[in-house]
């Protein structure tokens, strides 16, 4: 008898530290989800309650207007797009059903929003279900705040059921929607199971749990990530409050005060200070003037502040490859495509680490597409046999017109030099600067030859055959004429 009352003693005890854990999991979660819809005043109005005794006055300016975390995700975790994104046969031709698909359900801006999700949460669940035949895939894509997942006991990466609330449409109770492999049933409030509607039954009609987990790094011992990026979500809610105490102090001390000294007791202070109130000094009971009226100046200079606001804001927003001038709309003069490049080359390798596990996610998306559209269409399949290939748009740094052409001189000088050398063949040179062939190459450069032969006059004359030299006039004019311009 002990011991069968100890085993269900502890198997509450864990239950309960199991439950404490997801209560704590949803709630970092949904202070994410508020920060990325912008309806975080209320979690500004927390932060102020642990830095302030008497916080309501300051909760009066709660600041909101820089949303660190949601700017940072949205620009980190911005899908590149795609070059290419198709199932394709043995022969490599795309399939053409995939391809339609995509296009009718705006694939693009899904998966735009599942790896700005897998930023924001660092993991999300996508659903994908069978829908009727011919029509696209119904597709949800759930915040770690809104799913409990149940996963093996040996394999914490593993999904061995995932359930969410819902409505009940019969008793207007908060129920779950559970999944697991063989079953998909309504769980109410009391805990009993029935059918989800359209179903006479709690089988899965799929033989799997049509969720896909999307993951923005390596998960080798749990499901869920809480941690990365928890420092993003503390830093803008500190900023917010910040800039809030900052409010209240300019809001409260940018003004100078009237203080009456030396009042007699029957003295009383205007209900009201302004230009249209007169301020009356009464006389007390022997005659004599009843005090004075003083100012005190209580303006104080809050540019420190706001300077140090600044430089914590350039401090954390550097972590993450950005500037904090776009966040402080800081004016500043045009900088070249160089030096964009160079300034965006930490946010670049930030973005590449985050682009692995974004293919990932579109190998995973897709081919449960696939399954979800062959389930529901056997008469026109999206072949099993054929592979998914993806390949991301690269993201390239745009050059202005003038510096397109001073890198086009910069390339011609060093390819001549070359020539010269005989380190490289006029074919090649071309070859690189067209980006054609070598072989179309050899051809133009033959046709110059054959040109200037015909257009040579009787007596001998040497003959430029630099293939180099008409793209040389052609920058050169172009660039005497800016200096024209100038």
């Amino acid at each position: 008898m002990f011991k069968s009352t100890s085993e269900q003693t502890i198997k509450e005890l864990n239950i309960n530290r199991l439950k404490d854990q997801e209560r704590s999991r949803r709630g970092k979660m949904e202070d994410r989800s508020a920060l990325l819809s912008g309806d975080f005043e209320h979690l500004i109005s927390k932060t102020l309650q642990k830095q302030f005794s008497d916080p309501r006055h300051v909760q009066i300016l709660t600041d909101v207007s820089c949303n660190v975390f949601k700017r940072v995700i949205e620009e980190v975790f911005k899908h590149p797009g795609v070059e290419k994104r198709e199932f394709q046969n043995k022969a490599g031709e795309a399939d053409p059903t995939f391809e339609q698909l995509k296009e009718d359900m705006s694939l693009d801006v899904w998966m735009q929003e599942i790896f700005k999700f897998m930023g924001a949460y660092n993991d999300c669940l996508v659903q994908i279900l069978s829908t009727e035949q011919g029509e696209s895939p119904y597709v949800r894509i759930f915040s770690p705040d809104e799913v409990t997942v149940m996963t093996h006991p040996m394999d914490p990466t593993h999904m061995i059921a995932v359930s969410y609330d819902i409505e009940d449409e019969l008793t207007g109770d908060e129920a779950s929607i559970v999944w697991t492999e063989s079953e998909h049933y309504i769980q109410t409030k009391s805990g009993q199971m029935r059918p989800v509607a359209g179903s006479d039954d709690t089988i899965n009609p799929y033989g799997f749990i049509p969720f896909v987990p999307v993951h923005g790094g390596i998960r080798s011992d749990c499901f869920w990530d809480c941690s990365t990026r928890e420092d993003l979500v503390d830093f803008t809610l500190k900023y917010g409050a910040s800039w809030s105490g900052l409010n209240h102090n300019r809001f409260m001390q940018s003004f100078k005060q009237p203080v009456l000294v030396d009042a007699y007791p029957g003295q009383r202070p205007p209900g009201r200070l302004g230009p249209d109130e007169m301020i009356v000094l009464e006389k007390s009971a022997n005659g004599d003037a009843s005090g004075r009226i003083e100012a005190i100046d209580l303006q104080i200079d809050i540019m420190p502040q706001v300077e140090g606001l600044q430089a914590q804001l350039g401090q954390k927003t550097s972590e993450y490859g950005l500037s904090a001038d776009a966040f402080l709309r800081r004016s500043a003069a045009p900088q070249s495509g160089f030096s964009r490049a160079l300034e965006r080359k930490a946010l670049t390798d930030r973005k590449e680490t985050g682009y692995s596990f974004l293919v990932e996610a579109e190998y995973d998306v897709c081919d449960m597409l696939r399954a979800m559209w062959n389930f529901s269409n056997p008469g026109q399949l999206i072949p099993w046999e054929s592979e998914f290939h993806i390949e991301l748009a690269e993201e390239g740094t745009e050059l202005s017109p003038i510096e397109e052409q001073e890198i086009r001189l910069k390339r011609l000088d060093v390819l001549e030099r070359e020539i010269a050398l005989g380190i490289r063949s006029k074919a090649g040179a071309l070859a690189e600067l067209e980006n054609i062939t070598i072989e179309e190459a050899q051809l133009r450069i033959d046709e110059i030859d054959a040109a200037a032969i015909a257009k040579a006059p009787p007596v001998q004359a040497p003959v430029d055959n630099n293939p180099f030299s008409g793209l040389m006039n052609e920058v050169t004019a172009k660039t005497n004429m800016k200096s024209d311009m100038e």
